[in-house]
């Protein structure tokens, strides 16, 4: 297939022809050899494979799509066989790919085989919208007319794994589709009522928002009353349905059903319900109260008893994922309503939590131990509660956000663990180790060894650092407002801690995302100890005021302290991410994240907890990596968040009150703007042009200099600039003579000149050949030296200018005589 050419179209229809034919002629049953079974999957794998690799060329083969379409369809179909009575009505998954599974997975490949967008003109439509998919639904129509409820069945289920490839302007398709489905939500077999449930969940994630702007109204009710259907199957994906939709439908339209969709589900959580069904009911009740917000307060007294109830009681093996739900659900409650209301039922949230996360790492104690593998602990964590971890992790993060200070007490119990998870590192491995490990993460050391770690650990880690970040950042007003007792509390036993265990992932080997978690941690844990600071700082004034010596020296003495580690904190941090840049492997993506980390690190640290010499550096450093990233890969940076975080540095060190070292440090980055980006950045330029030509103004010769090199890069993106080009000039004709002033006035009159008033043209000329030669910068110097004989040459100056000329020739150095001349002489 990968080598097939359009003289091998011939070859690829009659390959069409004969797998398509068997698999429509016969379906699989149980006198079906295997080895015609497997042949039957082969040639549909062989076929898709021509399609994914020419796609083009198999287009050009006479009715090749529809019947590899009908062969789909008719793998499908193989739902008809005894062997799926199970799945139909359990939903159990089988390890082993069936033919409904070729059929399904085969229809998604083609699908994507087709979606290519990368050439489309806008408002154009990709094949599969245009030639695949309706040839896909002349097929569900007719299935869907069929009495078998098979038919039915694969027509909807066909539906479901293609809605995503429909494009959001084919409104008319859309609203067919849905209005097909909602009316099968009807159908007389539950086995095609549950595909109609799969299939507009399938469209409420793949069609948002549209599907719920237009059929909200018609759409959940009917799906609430599926919720009590007779075969649980059907009342499990109702839910499922109901929960894709509902993510993303207005709040007013969820208040037209949320007294009767909470009376359905408050009875479905409760025990004696089938296990499938009390998690989606439970994850419903999650989302009504994330639409629904403080408007959920009337169900609040009943649904967290119940939750709570499930929590508790739910500590059965095969219930594991039912508490995880649960535990998602009541933080997602909490945040719903209001804190005051929240404060003690979150408390009794929260003491279940964290004895579930407690019980859960008992087999972890067991790592100090000699006998027990890492991979041994980690099998026996999995056992433990793995599915319940993920859960807790998250909602332990929204609890944080619901609880605000009342969280602070809990941080002893919870800190120990993040810092097991976070302090565990990567091990060296035999190669033939790592390999043979499905849930291994591993670098290459040599050809011997590697290095790794489990995936589920990485994972772990990750949740781990969200957790954390989310934590340091609700928690500092907190503790920024705690007393001095908990103040000492929260930088020797939390924020060092944390620090000293976060580092070593600034350089993690293995995760990308975990470094940048890191960074993003680390600055976070940056932006807690400046608040202590601060508030160390104001509780020593207060002190002194209310002529308290004692407590004013306490202050003032821990404050140094945090203000020491900060420093520390924060040095080492730009230290590691700055080795890491160095030896960096050209992978953009990481070198921007981490350059908008930093500045974010640097940012919250402020620059009075260094020396000047460590704040210049720090600067020096970073502007330096900017500028690299503007200028080798000037796209991924504007991608990036690193353009925002260095339009975010422009307007803070920009501003008009901000010391002129500060201004000066910008404004470098504006030239880089210019110089780099040039076109590209033009939606960065509102942020700081206005201020880059105010500059022109400053007294301080290295405002001077960087506003004058401003224009110089400006001027030359002409038409960009033109609108700015009159102030400018304005300002520079006020300016401090200096050679970069001069070389932004002959660069303005060079690019600008020609479309001057004669008058103004007049008066800059005037003003700039008044400021030569230019004697400090050479650079300079002489290019505006050559483009003065360039004018001269070409008339656009006057004799009455040769005297300043012969004055230039001079006075200048020998080299700037020397381009003078030549340019004379050209």
């Amino acid at each position: 297939a990968a080598s097939l050419g359009s003289t091998g179209a011939l070859g690829a229809d009659q390959g069409a022809c004969v797998a398509a034919t068997a698999c429509a002629t016969k379906t699989n049953d149980e006198e079906t050899p295997e080895g015609l079974q497997n042949c039957r999957k082969y040639a549909i794998e062989a076929l898709l494979c021509c399609v994914e690799q020419k796609s083009q060329v198999m287009l050009r083969v006479p009715n090749f799509l529809n019947r590899l379409l009908e062969a789909l369809l008719m793998c499908m179909l193989d739902i008809r066989d005894s062997s799926y009575a199970k799945w139909l009505e359990e939903g159990e998954e089988e390890d082993e790919q069936r033919f409904f599974d070729v059929g399904e997975e085969g229809l998604d490949r083609i699908c994507r085989a087709y979606s290519s967008d990368e050439d489309l003109a806008v408002g154009s439509r990709t094949q599969a919208a245009s030639i695949l998919l309706p040839a896909l639904f002349n097929y569900v129509t007719t299935f869907l007319q069929r009495p078998e409820w098979e038919y039915r069945f694969v027509a909807l289920m066909a539906i479901s794994q293609t809605i995503e490839y429909v494009q959001e302007d084919q409104e008319e398709e859309l609203d067919y589709i849905a209005k097909t489905l909602m009316r099968y939500l009807g159908d007389g077999d539950f086995r095609v009522r549950f595909a109609a449930a799969q299939a507009i969940g399938q469209m409420s994630l793949d069609q948002t928002p549209y599907v719920q702007e237009q059929f909200a109204s018609e759409m959940l009710p009917l799906l609430i009353a599926r919720m009590d259907d007779e075969v649980p199957r059907v009342q499990g994906h109702a839910c499922a349905a109901f929960v894709n939709f509902s993510e993303e439908v207005e709040k007013a339209e969820m208040l037209k059903v949320a007294g009767q969709v909470m009376e359905k589900l408050l009875t479905k959580i409760r025990p004696g319900t089938p296990k499938t069904v009390r998690e989606h009911a439970v994850t419903c009740i999650a989302v009504v109260a994330g639409v629904l917000e403080e408007s959920f307060v009337p169900y609040y007294s009943a649904v967290v008893p119940s939750l709570l109830d499930v929590i508790t009681n739910s500590t059965a093996l095969e219930l594991r994922s039912l508490r995880g739900k649960a535990i998602e659900c009541i933080s997602i409650v909490g945040l719903s309503v209001s804190r005051e209301q929240f404060a003690e039922d979150g408390k009794v949230a929260m003491e279940a939590m964290l004895q579930i996360a407690e019980s859960t790492a008992t087999c972890e104690d067991t790592k100090t131990s000699s006998c027990c593998s890492q991979a041994t602990q980690h099998r026996c964590m999995d056992e433990e509660g793995d599915a319940v971890r993920e859960y807790l992790t998250e909602a332990l993060g929204r609890m944080c956000r619901a609880m605000g200070a009342d969280f602070l007490v809990y941080l002893p119990r919870i800190l120990p663990r993040l810092l097991e998870v976070l302090t565990v590192k990567p091990k060296e491995l035999k190669a033939e180790e790592a390999e043979d490990d499905e849930d291994m993460t591993y670098v290459i050391l040599d050809s011997n060894t590697s290095l790794g770690l489990k995936t589920s650990l990485l994972e772990e880690q990750s949740r781990a650092l969200d957790l954390l970040c989310t934590i340091t950042t609700v928690l500092q007003d907190p503790l920024t407002s705690a007393s001095l007792s908990t103040a000492q509390f929260a930088a020797g036993s939390f924020l060092q801690p944390l620090a000293e265990a976060v580092f070593p992932l600034l350089t993690h080997l293995l995760s990308e995302d975990i470094k940048q978690k890191a960074l993003e941690t680390m600055a976070s844990l940056i932006g807690t100890c400046k608040q202590l600071v601060l508030q160390y700082a104001r509780r020593a004034a207060q002190a002194q005021g209310e002529g308290q010596p004692q407590v004013e020296e306490e202050a003032r003495r821990s404050g140094a302290s945090v203000k020491e580690m900060l420093r520390a904190m924060t040095l080492r941090t730009c230290g590691e991410v700055f080795k890491s840049l160095q030896d960096e492997d050209g992978d953009v993506d990481s070198m921007v994240a981490e350059a908008a980390g930093l500045n974010d690190c640097l940012s919250k640290a402020g620059g009075e907890v260094f020396t000047d010499e460590e704040e210049q550096t720090l600067r020096s450093s970073l502007l330096e990596i900017v500028g690299t990233l503007m200028a080798t890969h000037p796209k991924e940076f504007l991608r990036s968040k690193a353009s925002e975080a260095a339009a975010a540095f422009v307007q803070q060190f920009l501003r008009e009150d901000a010391p002129d070292e500060d201004k000066s440090v910008a404004l470098y980055v504006c030239d880089d703007i210019l110089q780099h980006l040039k076109e590209d950045g033009l939606s960065l330029w509102p942020l700081f042009m206005p201020r880059l030509i105010q500059c022109l103004l400053s007294s301080d010769a290295r405002v001077l200099q960087a506003a004058a090199y401003g224009v110089q890069q400006g001027a030359l993106l002409q038409q960009a600039f033109q609108p700015f080009v009159q102030e400018a000039a304005k300002n520079l004709l006020t300016a401090a003579a200096t050679d970069n002033t001069a070389a932004a006035l002959g660069d303005l009159l060079r690019c600008y000149g020609g479309s001057m008033h004669e008058e103004e043209q007049r008066v800059l000329l005037s003003a700039w050949l008044g400021n030569l030669p230019l004697k400090q910068d050479e650079t300079e110097g002489l290019r505006m030296h050559k483009f003065l004989m360039e004018a001269v040459l070409q008339r656009f100056l006057t004799g009455a200018v040769m005297v300043i000329i012969c004055n230039v020739n001079q006075n200048a150095s020998a080299r700037e005589s020397c381009a003078l001349n030549a340019c004379i002489w050209t």
